[in-house]
């Protein structure tokens, strides 16, 4: 092997431009179209296989991003999940070992769903499965998480979205209805995520972005983007003020403007 191909930042430069590529055709076989399988993450895996210096860099490219959680419940052990026709179902009790194993791989994700698509449709993982992930023995279940789309409102995932929402996360989408719980999760994010960056919500109803406005007010300093259905007045002065702000849209205005009071000289107007 050649000696630049030991060195991780030109492996990882190489499998990046793989995963990205339209075409590839290294496998005569294609894939069948029933289990879903893209020819780039199979050939990142059996990348990841093949040698010691391959396995780091390939695993990080093919875990950085993945669209559901559907691949994390397939690295447990077979006898603990079984795949339906409806979609991914519990078998056994999911064990401290069990998830020891998976560790190396929840550690890699980056990014968490695609725009416009559901990452955590309960039709795919039953609601036993969701509850399970919950259970993972770490504050986060995938604690270097910075890129989330999210578009299920159920009761089970919004609990399962409480347990993605780490530290980390500098970007989420939501496409959601709002539940008691998912008001609970959204009036934390300000203090759950606070290097938050870009922020869109669609879906929502006027009440479930106030608990979105405390957020915005309270804990985004670093905010460039946000897209939401409401805010209230203390929000929109804070918004104004911020240094990096570059893109916002608002449905309509809180009907909540009881402490909204504009002094232009003591503040800049979007800068």
């Amino acid at each position: 092997m050649h000696s630049c191909l030991q060195i991780y930042e030109v492996l990882r430069n190489i499998f990046s431009a793989l995963n990205n590529y339209e075409d590839i055709t290294l496998d005569l076989q294609q894939p069948s179209g029933a289990n879903g399988v893209d020819v780039r993450r199979q050939t990142l895996a059996r990348l990841a296989r093949t040698c010691r210096a391959f396995s780091e860099p390939a695993l990080d490219v093919l875990w950085a991003h993945i669209d559901t959680l559907s691949p994390v419940v397939a690295c447990l052990l077979k006898h603990v999940w079984s795949r339906h026709r409806r979609g991914l179902r519990l078998n056994g009790r999911v064990l401290i070992s069990h998830w020891r194993g998976i560790e190396k791989y929840l550690t890699r994700v980056r990014a968490l769903g695609k725009l416009g698509r559901s990452v955590m449709y309960m039709g795919d993982i039953s609601q036993e499965l969701a509850h399970t992930l919950c259970g993972h023995p770490w504050p986060f279940l995938l604690p270097r998480l910075e890129k989330l789309f999210w578009s299920d409102s159920s009761h089970e995932s919004t609990h399962l979205l409480s347990n993605l929402l780490s530290p980390t996360l500098t970007e989420l989408h939501l496409h959601v209805m709002g539940n008691p719980l998912m008001h609970s999760v959204l009036s934390n994010l300000g203090v759950t995520c606070p290097l938050m960056k870009s922020f869109s919500t669609t879906g929502l109803d006027p009440a479930a972005s106030v608990p979105v406005s405390t957020a915005v007010a309270y804990g985004w300093n670093q905010l460039k983007s946000l897209s939401t259905e409401a805010v209230d007045g203390p929000a929109l002065l804070h918004l104004s003020t911020l240094p990096f702000l570059e893109y916002l849209q608002l449905s309509f205005l809180s009907l909540n403007r009881g402490s909204f009071k504009y002094k232009s000289r003591a503040m800049r107007v979007f800068p």
